[in-house]
């Protein structure tokens, strides 16, 4: 389920409900390999990846902390996805996330899902 994946990396109570409703709607539904943004790609951003939808950087390791962890290739990997959004929320919040500023989350906010794969475009970049 997406609520212990969530509570390992490190979210709790109101974030943790928060979580779950972003990564749900952010993840096309649950997916773990969603990607995403791929129209969106420039000699900076590379696409969206993984639960939290989290936006790759072409050059990471020339960004400070917590930007140097959206490495593309790492963000395919569900726990450091989740590990990765914790690090941006305590750093930035949750605005980070169109679902949040707009509130789609709130639909799906504390309640739990099955993580699944097989996302349309999950192969639809190469990392």
């Amino acid at each position: 389920m997406a609520s212990e994946v969530l509570k390992a990396a490190g979210f709790t109570g109101a974030d943790l409900d928060v979580a779950l409703g972003v990564s749900y709607v952010e993840s096309d539904f649950g997916y773990a390999d969603a990607v995403g943004d791929t129209t969106l790609v420039n000699d900076k951003w590379g696409p969206s990846i993984g639960l939290f939808q989290i936006r790759s950087l072409r050059h990471p390791k020339d960004y400070p902390a917590p930007d140097d962890l959206r490495v593309a290739a790492a963000l395919r990997d569900v726990t450091y996805n989740v590990a990765t959004a914790y690090a941006i929320v305590k750093k930035y919040g949750w605005k980070q996330w169109s679902t949040y500023n707009s509130g789609s989350y709130l639909k799906y906010a504390g309640k739990d899902y099955a993580l699944k794969t097989g996302h349309p475009r999950a192969g639809s970049w190469n990392l």
